[in-house]
């Protein structure tokens, strides 16, 4: 079953959207002219099969909790949808 976490980053500075787009989703971090490159991951690229929409996190509902808690951490509410709707 999956879920879909929305955030806003409308109030959020550049500096801060960046901060939080980093821990979410990790970087490619370079040094020496990029000689080196290193990859830093984030939240996201450590959970299987989670998939990025625009303000938006769709993850597997056992992974809800640990992206919430992040978020909040991060300073920004979350909005949970569960996808586990029947038809």
């Amino acid at each position: 079953m999956k879920a879909i976490i929305t955030y806003n980053l409308a109030d959020k500075s550049p500096v801060q959207k960046t901060s939080i787009i980093r821990a979410l989703f990790g970087y490619e971090d370079k040094s020496n002219f990029g000689k080196y490159k290193y990859v830093r991951e984030g939240l996201i690229s450590k959970i299987p099969n989670a998939l990025q929409i625009k303000s938006a996190i769709m993850v597997e509902k056992a992974y809800v909790p640990e992206v919430v808690k992040v978020l909040k951490k991060l300073k920004i509410k979350p909005s949970v949808l569960d996808m586990s709707g029947s038809q």
